[in-house]
């Protein structure tokens, strides 16, 4: 049964315990400090901690709105341009507490942008936005998936792709870059890869 990211995450608190955690959505290509997000959560108690990143065209994502201080304010879940007063997106990149979680209903879908924040933020727990200098991309689209596939091949996001072929192909092999070959590939004399 669907139970939505929040709803989702419910299911697993049994194996999660009381201490805080990371969530990170599974459609997601990212190196954002995760180490950075955890410190200053752990160091700010707060309810929960999101990820954002900016997006000159966020009409696909959950816009969040924050103070100077970074104290989330208000969402607008895949807004109309006249609702976009900020490019701050929601990354599906989160620090929970169990008392964030508490909230959560069991066995019933819940969404962590549309329903868990919006009621955090109804009973006064602060909730906070770090913005992320780091890559993100959600590659929930076929485009998006290619665009990432190609970011990581270019090193516009920082992947351990492990040791692959890129500059000396074997005679007769042409590579166009962005390209990655593996080890123990085979390529047969006129191969084009790219």
């Amino acid at each position: 049964t669907p139970l939505g990211t929040a709803g989702g995450v419910k299911k697993c608190m049994d194996f999660l315990g009381d201490e805080d955690f990371l969530v990170i959505s599974g459609d997601a290509v990212c190196d954002l400090d995760l180490t950075e997000l955890c410190a200053l959560h752990q160091s700010r108690r707060w309810a929960a901690s999101l990820a954002l990143c900016r997006r000159e065209e966020p009409l696909e994502y959950g816009l969040v709105r924050v103070d100077g201080e970074g104290r989330v304010l208000g969402f607008v879940e895949k807004p109309g341009w006249s609702q976009v007063d900020t490019e701050l997106v929601n990354t599906g990149v989160y620090v929970l507490t169990r008392r964030a979680m508490d909230l959560v209903p069991e066995d019933t879908e819940y969404d962590f942008g549309k329903d868990l924040f919006p009621q955090l933020l109804a009973k006064g727990e602060p909730l906070y936005g770090w913005e992320s200098e780091g890559y993100w991309q959600d590659m929930g689209d076929c485009k998006a998936y290619l665009d990432s596939a190609a970011d990581a091949l270019t090193g516009k996001v920082k992947l351990d792709l492990g040791r692959g072929l890129l500059t000396t192909p074997p005679a007769g092999v042409e590579l166009r870059p962005p390209c990655w070959v593996g080890e123990r590939v085979w390529l047969a004399p006129g191969s084009i890869v790219g």
